[in-house]
């Protein structure tokens, strides 16, 4: 990752090409809680193939639009807190990202999985306890 900067600590930056190359699009809770950011109708389109977030976020990127509402069952990839993905799974499939305020240390902690043993591929977030 040298030469890669990451986000800010609320942010995730998506690119467009593998090893964060290409077009980049940064995004933001900008101090929410919660936010979806709607890339379906816009010039991102289907376009990700590789991402770095910072550690204050947890995040669903979706394959499908707004309305379907559904990142699970291989639709999607998603993390918590500080990571990134130089190969993602679901390459060029991105059409929205929910992003949520994420404190590993003062909230509930989370372990982001991949599928390959290189912290590549699909990957997908699993929380320490319950958030209710």
């Amino acid at each position: 990752m040298l030469g890669v900067t990451y986000p800010d600590p609320d942010c995730c930056t998506i690119f467009a090409d593998k090893f964060y190359a290409g077009d980049s699009m940064t995004l933001c809770l900008d101090g929410e809680d919660y936010i979806i950011h709607d890339i379906n109708h816009g010039w991102f389109n289907d376009r990700m193939s590789s991402w770095i977030c910072g550690s204050d976020v947890r995040y669903d990127f979706c394959d499908n639009a707004v309305e379907d509402d559904d990142c699970r069952n291989k639709k999607g990839t998603s993390g918590a807190g500080s990571a990134y993905d130089a190969e993602v799974g679901h390459d060029n499939h991105l059409s929205h990202v929910r992003m949520y305020a994420y404190d590993a240390v003062n909230g509930t902690g989370a372990a982001t999985l991949y599928k390959n043993g290189d912290c590549t591929g699909t990957s997908a977030y699993v929380l320490a306890g319950d958030l209710g």
